[in-house]
C-alpha cells in the first residue's frame, strides 16, 4: 500500500501526531548521528589542541622567564670576566707590567741590582708570573714603592722580603731588599 498525502489526511489526528513525531524523531537523530557527533569529536580534537597548545605556550613563557634570567647572569658573569681581565692579563702584557715595576721602584727612589724574571707555574686555570728582585734604598722608597704597587690595575703580589742594612748614605739608612714579585696571567 503506498502512503499519500491523501491516505495521512484521512488519519485520525493520534496517528498524525504519531508520524509527525516519528519524522521529528529521525530529522533529530540523523542530525545527531550525522552532524553533531562529527562536530563533538571535532571540538574534543579542538580542545584538546588548545590545551597541549597553552601547555607549550607556559612552558615557552617559563623557558623565556629563565632565559631573561640567564641573559641577566651571563652579562654578570661578562662583567666579572672583564674586570679580571683587567687584574690578571693575557701573556701578551706581561711585558708591560714588569715595566711598570721596574718604573714604580724608580719612581720611589729604589736602585735595581737584579730584576730576574722565574719561569712561570701554572696554578689552575691561571699562570703565576714570579720575579726575583734585589733592590737597594730605604725603608720609605721600598714602602713607597710597594704602595705603587697596589695601585695598579694588576694582581701583584710581594713575597719572601728579605733586608738587611746596607749601610749610610746621606744620613739616611740603605737597605738590602730581596723579595719575589709575582704577578698572575691566564
Amino acid at each position: 500500500m503506498a502512503v499519500t498525502l491523501d491516505s495521512v489526511k484521512n488519519l485520525p489526528n493520534q496517528y498524525k501526531f504519531l508520524i509527525l513525531l516519528g519524522v521529528m524523531a529521525g530529522i533529530a537523530a540523523g542530525y545527531y548521528f550525522g552532524v553533531y557527533t562529527g562536530k563533538k569529536e571535532e571540538l574534543r580534537k579542538n580542545l584538546e589542541a588548545l590545551n597541549k597548545s597553552k601547555t607549550e605556550l607556559q612552558k615557552l613563557q617559563d623557558t623565556k622567564k629563565n632565559m631573561d634570567a640567564y641573559k641577566a647572569k651571563v652579562a654578570e658573569l661578562e662583567a666579572e670576566l672583564n674586570l679580571l681581565l683587567v687584574a690578571i692579563p693575557k701573556s701578551s702584557e706581561i711585558p708591560e707590567i714588569l715595566s711598570q715595576i721596574d718604573s714604580k721602584g724608580k719612581e720611589a727612589g729604589l736602585e735595581f741590582l737584579l730584576f730576574q724574571p722565574v719561569g712561570e707555574t701554572q696554578v689552575g686555570d691561571y699562570y703565576e708570573v714570579p720575579v726575583s728582585i734585589r733592590v737597594t734604598g730605604t725603608y720609605h722608597g721600598f714602602a713607597t714603592f710597594l704602595d705603587k704597587l697596589r695601585q695598579l690595575d694588576r694582581i701583584i703580589n710581594v713575597r719572601n722580603v728579605k733586608m738587611s742594612g746596607g749601610g749610610v748614605v746621606n744620613n739616611e739608612i740603605v737597605l738590602d731588599i730581596t723579595c719575589r714579585v709575582v704577578t698572575f696571567r691566564f
